[in-house]
């Protein structure tokens, strides 16, 4: 904070509240305007200055209520109230504000359905020398991702953004629409495919043969496009619903690609994102809580129609891939454009790759080649088998053995062509 607040006021009174409002709301904000993800909280003013819990948390969840509703897109995507007394006053506390994150997050609120962050409140066990933060409400918030109606992306420009799909799609006539993309998107998006170059790896692997000859260390995007493909995001959409179903069922969150075990860390893409001055806007679509990423996918220009209008498809892979007949993606701009042209023909102009939306869910760490064709079983890790488990993998990532990580679903609505960028290599 730039200055401190110093409350000394009778408890319980309308300007207690405002005081406490106007704290959380400039906390909140101080802690937007510098890009921090999550913020706690104590419960403010129940301790020495004696307000009452029921003033504290009406005033401080009324606070974080309307700061979501001002700042939908910021890049907090956790705020943490944290109770530290015991005995029955702490009770009676959490009590309170539990009270009021019900309130804020009913299925009738609009603030839990169309804002990224969360409200966190952890459990009444804590003690003062002890602090376990607990998910609250995870399967509430799963539910109401399964149940919303599958609207259009706001952003999209052919077709009315934010209307209903199964609407838009009795008033088309093109399968899709290639739409160019506004400055700051496109802005974006170079910075994604630049951010996660590696110049040094250019020509290294064994689907890079051909690429050292051309000479090349970097690329030029010419040209930047949002796919606005009705169908295929309907099945997408749908796809994420199903994920969202699972984490419902199981009751907590995926865990995220880098805190997944033998995992080298976070998704590069993501880490581009976080500290770009337009990343929160650009990926405010982007469901962390299902492991949904920004990933590229190069594909050579004969099959670039068939993409456009059907999407990836994995039924039709040969399966001969390191992991399978998968859908294959990377974090790395440098490896997607190892497959933008064939091996025996490589050309420096006129090439394609796609950033993609792709949804991951459970993923599973590979640190060998392994042929799959669906997701492994979480028991026996494999893709056929007798267990009586039924839970398997949404995924598979590829680590540390190799140069580049990639990342596979065999499921084709975890994946969503969103953008299709043009380029030539310099």
């Amino acid at each position: 904070m730039d200055q401190d607040i110093i409350i000394s006021i009778i408890p319980g009174s309308l300007v207690d509240r405002k005081i406490l409002r106007c704290l959380v709301t400039r906390c909140l904000e101080k802690a937007m305007n510098d890009k921090f993800r999550s913020i706690a909280f104590p419960t403010l003013g129940v301790g020495y200055h004696g307000f009452p819990a029921s003033v504290s948390a009406k005033s401080m969840m009324t606070a974080i209520r309307s700061f979501l509703k001002i700042y939908p897109q910021s890049s907090l995507t956790k705020v943490e109230i944290v109770v530290f007394e015991g005995g029955e006053s702490g009770i009676d506390i959490w009590k309170h504000f539990q009270e009021e994150l019900r309130n804020i997050t009913s299925t009738e609120d609009e603030v839990l359905c169309k804002s990224n962050p969360e409200v966190v409140i952890p459990s009444q066990s804590v003690s003062k020398k002890c602090f376990a933060p607990l998910e609250l409400e995870v399967k509430r918030k799963f539910e109401i991702m399964y149940r919303e109606d599958i609207r259009v992306p706001r952003y999209w420009s052919s077709v009315t953004g934010g209307e209903l799909v199964r609407r838009c799609m009795l008033q088309i006539s093109k399968d899709f629409e290639l739409v160019d993309v506004d400055q700051l998107t496109g802005q974006v998006i170079v910075d994604l495919v630049m951010g996660t170059w590696e110049k040094k790896e250019v020509g290294n692997g064994r689907d890079a043969r051909g690429l050292r000859d051309l000479g090349y260390r970097s690329i030029r995007i010419t040209r930047i496009q949002r796919i606005e493909n009705l169908q295929l995001y309907k099945g997408y959409a749908e796809g994420r619903q199903s994920l969202a179903d699972k984490g419902r069922k199981s009751g907590r969150p995926f865990i995220t690609v880098g805190k997944t075990k033998y995992s080298s860390g976070e998704v590069k893409t993501d880490a581009v994102l976080k500290y770009h001055p337009n990343g929160n806007n650009f990926s405010s679509d982007i469901l962390p809580d299902i492991n949904e990423h920004f990933l590229f996918h190069g594909t050579p220009s004969r099959y670039i129609e068939n993409v456009l209008s059907q999407g990836l498809d994995n039924r039709i892979a040969t399966g001969e891939s390191m992991f399978g007949a998968g859908i294959y993606a990377a974090e790395s701009s440098t490896k997607a454009d190892q497959y933008a042209d064939h091996p025996d023909n490589r050309t420096r102009k006129g090439l394609k790759m796609f950033l993609l939306r792709m949804c991951l869910g459970d993923v599973l760490v590979c640190c060998n080649a392994q042929q799959f064709r669906r997701g492994p079983c979480k028991f026996c890790v494999k893709d056929r088998c007798n267990c009586k488990n039924t839970q398997h993998y949404d995924s598979v990532m590829g680590d540390r053995k190799w140069i580049f990580r990639e990342f596979v679903v065999y499921d084709k609505r975890q994946v969503y062509p969103e953008y299709l960028i043009s380029y030539d290599r310099v």
